[in-house]
């Protein structure tokens, strides 16, 4: 890995060690084809079993492209197995922010939040396709008594929280926020990474311990329907 990236990452508080566990490297590849040239991008490997099934590139310019993808699961699905409590992300970053603070029990979703949550019955699993990493990793999640909802906070983040929940079961269900002691408005705390920046493990820990059930946040995710 590129002295360039490390420093990156090093600027968002996350070491050598955990990107070593995760097997994060760094590749000089076409992103896509409208874009000619060759540049530097990280490579979160998505693995089952221990086994690389997806791969998701993102440049420094923060860019995303799927280099490949067999089928989607979660990033970090491994680690969740036989977990009694899950921990639910939004964002490759965010995944490594929180072993940063001690947390592996974590999973990432593979792609962006919905703007909205649109109300009525669910689709049946096979043609829910935007959630179909829920499905295909079910027995992962069936055994975990309780899944904490950490993915970003704002519309977008609470709209997915909702959308996953309805999915996962609410009453199994806890929603962390990611203000913690100590950010201004001018550096607010959208996520666990910026936790993690801006007031270091202690900070992410400290809103992991204050999750509240997901039926004490509706308003967030009602504002965004």
């Amino acid at each position: 890995m590129s002295q360039d990236c490390l420093s990156w990452f090093a600027a968002r508080k996350i070491s050598l060690e955990t990107l070593l566990r995760n097997r994060v490297t760094e590749e000089h590849l076409q992103m896509s084809k409208k874009h000619s040239e060759k540049e530097n991008a990280i490579v979160f490997p998505y693995l089952l079993h221990g086994k690389v099934t997806n791969t998701k590139l993102r440049t420094l310019g923060r860019r995303f492209a799927f280099k490949r993808q067999h089928q989607s699961i979660w990033y970090g699905l491994d680690d969740i197995v036989n977990q009694d409590t899950i921990i639910i992300v939004e964002g490759e970053m965010d995944k490594l922010s929180m072993e940063e603070a001690g947390f592996t029990n974590v999973v990432s979703v593979p792609h962006g939040a919905p703007q909205v949550v649109k109300q009525g019955p669910l689709p049946e699993p096979s043609k829910d396709k935007a959630f179909a990493y829920v499905w295909n990793c079910w027995p992962a999640l069936e055994r975990a008594a309780c899944i904490m909802l950490a993915t970003d906070d704002d519309v977008p983040g609470h709209a997915l929280s909702e959308k996953l929940a309805r999915r996962l079961g609410r009453d199994r269900c806890l929603r962390v926020l990611w203000a913690a002691p100590g950010a201004t408005s001018a550096a607010p705390s959208k996520d666990a990474n910026d936790v993690l920046v801006q007031r270091g493990p202690l900070g992410v820990q400290h809103c992991i311990h204050q999750a509240k059930p997901l039926s004490n946040r509706m308003q967030y995710t009602m504002a965004a329907s």
